[in-house]
């Protein structure tokens, strides 16, 4: 899902509404799923057993990669031009167990939406050509990801809980343990429109020796859920050495607490995640490598409206 300080709030909203008819007409009406009430493990075996019944093989892979060389956790193949004769999806099994689920599900949206445009069969086909539109893909990846998250963290059930737990992410992403915490934490700052809320995901390269080399911000910005997402200054956050953020890279472990930011005060979760790997194929010589890298993610509100939360 691409960056949320490129997208605006009017498209944000009009997903997320799209595409929860998208689910209901396509999965949750066929296959009598109630939304609230099952579980994830049901959910995903359903999903396989209608992927079966659709005659798609799931297969785990050593290796995928995109045009570009990187690794990517999934690819999904069709037979033929028909959605309906079948075809493949093939999992990369150097990808953690929650991401590769996701993954499942996410193309299971590509193939079940009849709306979206199948993967190119010929090069000549209107279809094809259409799917090198780079706007148009990426228009079609966000709606997909939002029907994804919308089938496995259902909004309503996850906005009670969020109030039930006033807002102890801890217990949330228990809820949620099968889920990626990323992708769990994204949702949450994109469907609660309780609070104003910040996010932010950074990936920080090592070496071979086990030393960081490098910092890469994959995203961050702030979102009332009224204006267009804002970029969160996420390096003046990790420059404070008492920032829940700062703390969790120094310590390498999780942290909650309130910190003050450019003079407003914050109560934020970060969580660190260490020797996370990703494989790239150079272009200019044989072979792949694999990079290893940490991850640090981080949610969090003003804290006079975490406060208000855990009192009312």
């Amino acid at each position: 899902m691409e960056s949320n300080r490129f997208i605006s709030h009017q498209r944000i909203q009009d997903v997320i509404y799209n595409s929860a008819s998208t689910v209901d007409k396509y999965i949750v009406q066929p296959l009598n799923i109630d939304k609230n009430q099952i579980t994830f493990n049901q959910l995903t075996k359903l999903i396989c057993d209608d992927l079966l019944e659709m005659k798609f093989v799931i297969v785990k892979s050593e290796s995928l990669y995109n045009d570009d060389g990187h690794s990517i956790p999934g690819f999904l193949g069709f037979r033929t031009k028909n959605r309906y004769d079948g075809g493949i999806i093939k999992l990369n099994k150097n990808y953690p167990n929650s991401v590769l689920i996701e993954t499942l599900i996410h193309e299971y949206i590509h193939i079940k939406d009849e709306t979206l445009p199948l993967l190119p069969i010929e090069e000549n086909e209107v279809n094809s050509q259409a799917l090198h539109d780079k706007t148009l893909l990426e228009n079609v990846e966000f709606h997909v990801g939002i029907c994804a998250n919308i089938l496995i963290m259902p909004p309503n059930r996850l906005s009670k809980e969020l109030s039930q737990y006033k807002y102890n992410i801890d217990k949330i992403l228990l809820l949620y343990k099968d889920i990626d915490k990323r992708s769990v934490l994204k949702w949450i700052s994109l469907i609660d429109r309780s609070l104003p809320c910040h996010f932010a995901c950074v990936l920080f390269e090592k070496n071979h020796k086990n030393e960081i080399v490098d910092m890469n911000i994959e995203e961050t910005y702030t979102y009332d859920h009224i204006s267009n997402p804002i970029p969160f200054d996420i390096i003046t956050v990790l420059n404070n050495k008492y920032s829940a953020a700062a703390m969790a890279c120094s310590n390498k472990k999780n942290v909650q607490k309130a910190s003050s930011i450019n003079g407003m005060d914050y109560y934020c979760f970060s969580y660190y995640e260490n020797d996370l790997v990703k494989e790239i194929v150079y272009e200019k010589k044989p072979g792949k490598t694999k990079i290893k890298y940490d991850r640090l993610i981080i949610i969090g509100w003003k804290k006079s409206d975490y406060e208000y939360i855990q009192r009312i």
